[in-house]
């Protein structure tokens, strides 16, 4: 199947999430039976594998369906973190936008997951989304600037809980939506995103999160449960976004 290859070298829409407050989970029920995080964090990547075989969804266009490349992610579990990827072919060394854009869809199928089964479990995400080079195979050996670049976001930049979107794949999704010229198509991938308070672009958690009961209260009670205010802070500003009537326009995303 493209996009979910064994082996891989090459350019990659890849995202890097990391469980908040999951390692203290791992070490205070690592022996324990009820509430075990292994169950927990494999019961999540099943779940990831199974949306993510079947993205169109998201973003079907009609015309182009039976244009596109079949998708796919690779997922990598490392501790409470996870790896996606998708591998974008090229022709005549040009990646072609349809199956950038399903690669996109298929990203954001697996973030869903992974966002929705944390809040559920009593967790949030961090994380971040790039387009890059990089190199994986079916030993599980990952190297490469992209896996660089995303775990650097998430790390440094992505602070509370969100899903950072890199300048790199802003340029790419703003050059693509532009040539392919659909305003119906372009404020479908639009949506999926929004401009933060302090500027950055991220995911828009709404759209992921939507299928929650209780939503809100869940994450009001993981801030009221959370030791310190910097905890807390990430889980109000999830809120803050989760409620954001900001607008993302194409002219938004990075050129630079």
């Amino acid at each position: 199947m493209k996009g979910k290859h064994d082996n891989f070298r090459g350019p990659a829409i890849i995202a890097f999430i990391d469980i908040l407050g999951f390692s203290n989970l791992v070490k205070s029920n690592w022996n324990k039976e009820i509430n075990d995080p292994v169950n927990k964090l494999l019961g999540i990547r099943n779940n990831i594998e199974k949306v993510t075989d079947n993205p169109l969804s998201s973003l079907l266009v009609q015309e182009t369906k039976k244009k596109l490349i079949e998708g796919g992610v690779k997922v990598i579990t490392i501790s409470d973190s996870f790896i996606l990827l998708f591998g974008l072919e090229k022709t005549a060394n040009q990646i072609r936008y349809l199956d950038f854009v399903n690669g996109f869809s298929s990203i954001l199928e697996g973030l869903k997951t992974i966002w929705q089964d944390s809040i559920e479990a009593g967790f949030t995400i961090r994380g971040a989304i790039t387009v890059n080079e990089i190199y994986w195979d079916e030993k599980f050996n990952i190297i490469g600037p992209g896996l660089i670049e995303a775990y650097s976001i998430e790390s440094k930049i992505a602070i509370t809980s969100r899903i950072f979107v890199s300048s790199t794949l802003q340029k790419m999704l703003r050059k693509l939506l532009s040539n392919l010229n659909s305003d119906d198509f372009t404020k479908s991938v639009t949506k999926k995103m929004l401009k933060d308070a302090d500027g950055q672009i991220i995911i828009h958690p709404k759209p992921l999160l939507s299928n929650i009961e209780n939503l809100e209260t869940k994450i009001l009670k993981m801030a009221s449960d959370a030791k310190n205010g910097g905890i807390q802070l990430k889980y109000i500003s999830l809120l803050a976004n989760i409620d954001s009537k900001n607008q993302l326009e194409l002219s938004d995303l990075n050129t630079k």
